[in-house]
């Protein structure tokens, strides 16, 4: 009785999610395919009176690998009214020389560095901030420094938000991963990402769900100013996912989009890359709580490991009811792929790739904790300093 029960509420649980999402997300297309593709750029250009201007804003530190491609590549953009914003945070190796050289062969890229991060930052936050500042533009795109963009984004970004009337856009970039088990983390982590956030509703001004991303925060620079910029935001290692907080709790118009046709990113080359890059902003999803995030792990695998166990081990109506579980679960790990170019038979290995996340987690909280705070862009904040905006 108690086996039914429990399949019987696992279940109830995904039959749920796949409501409140498969449809959401099967109305979500990626942007290049979004209205007459062709004429965007055009009608941008006539919509705005041929003066909508674009700031590109960059942070980074130790980029020297992928900084001189991703500025060529932002030079490169068909948009005709286009700055870019370098920004050396106090890199350690030569990706200051690598945007100086960028900026010989481009006077559109402006190269600033950093020296000093100011106490009560975290150094993005504030390299981002510093950038905004000097920016007199219409729109800025926040992105990162390993994000390839083909060279018609910018067009086609400004033409949809201007065509759509946004004040914030989000764009997801294809995630490339080589390796099978790193790609099969990759797409748990965007199952349980949508589950958590629900991007897809953030254009609903009626839902409370709302996005934000580091590779492509574009965002209109009144509504960016009127949020108190990243300012408000200086000590959260999720500011990307913050500021799209701000903006919609603010009242501004926001839209998640996928771009697999023209935005690229290699978010890390190998799992243990991807263990050690959580690191930092793991806890800020738990209000810096290792406790809370060790407890909230017992659900956590529950959810996503239970019905796989239960399909194996269940008999007569139990085993219907895990079944039935697993299928609607499919159906909503189906929904979320569509954002990448990876096999959903990847579903298959759920619960490995649950259990190793989860491993990821945990071990991101216990360094945190042991440590008394993270080290970010080389340098060290304690829980107590990070708690105070959390």
């Amino acid at each position: 009785m108690i086996s039914f029960l429990f399949s019987t509420l696992l279940a109830l649980f995904w039959i749920v999610q796949g409501l409140v999402h498969v449809p959401s997300l099967s109305r979500v297309r990626p942007l290049p395919f979004l209205g007459d593709q062709l004429d965007l750029p055009k009608q941008a250009l006539s919509r705005a009176g041929d003066a909508a201007a674009v700031t590109v804003i960059l942070a980074a530190r130790d980029e020297e690998a992928a900084i001189a491609a991703t500025l060529e590549a932002l030079a490169a953009q068909t948009w005709p009214h286009l700055k870019i914003i370098a920004l050396n945070d106090r890199s350690r190796d030569r990706t200051g020389l690598r945007m100086r050289e960028a900026a010989a062969q481009s006077a559109r890229i402006q190269v600033i560095d950093i020296d000093v991060l100011p106490e009560g930052w975290l150094g993005k936050n504030h390299a981002l901030t510093v950038g905004a500042r000097e920016a007199e533009a219409d729109w800025l795109l926040f992105t990162d420094a390993d994000v390839a963009f083909s060279a018609d984004a910018v067009a086609r970004m400004v033409g949809y938000a201007e065509r759509e009337g946004l004040d914030h856009l989000v764009v997801s970039p294809e995630l490339i991963a080589d390796s099978f088990w790193l790609r099969s983390l990759i797409a748990f982590f965007l199952f349980n990402f949508i589950l958590a956030f629900r991007p897809q509703k953030a254009i609903n001004p009626r839902s409370r769900a709302f996005m934000g991303l580091g590779a492509c925060n574009f965002v209109r620079r009144t509504a960016y100013e009127a949020i108190g910029t990243h300012a408000a935001i200086r000590l959260r290692p999720d500011e990307d996912i913050r500021l799209g907080q701000r903006l919609k709790q603010a009242g501004y118009r926001q839209q998640f989009v996928p771009a697999r046709a023209f935005a690229r990113v290699r978010w890390y080359d190998s799992v243990a890359a991807m263990a050690n890059g959580l690191e930092k902003n793991t806890l800020a999803l738990f209000r810096y709580s290792p406790t809370w995030l060790m407890l909230s792990m017992i659900p956590f695998l529950l959810i996503y490991v239970v019905p796989f166990v239960n399909v194996l081990y269940m008999r007569g109506f139990s085993e219907g009811m895990a079944l039935l579980a697993l299928a609607a679960m499919a159906a909503v790990y189906g929904a979320t792929q569509r954002f990448t170019a990876y096999t959903p038979a990847l579903f298959l290995v759920l619960p490995v790739s649950a259990t190793l996340f989860a491993a990821i987690l945990v071990r991101a909280a216990w360094l945190t904790a042991r440590q008394g705070g993270i080290y970010w862009r080389g340098t060290f904040h304690s829980l107590q300093e990070l708690r105070k905006m959390r």
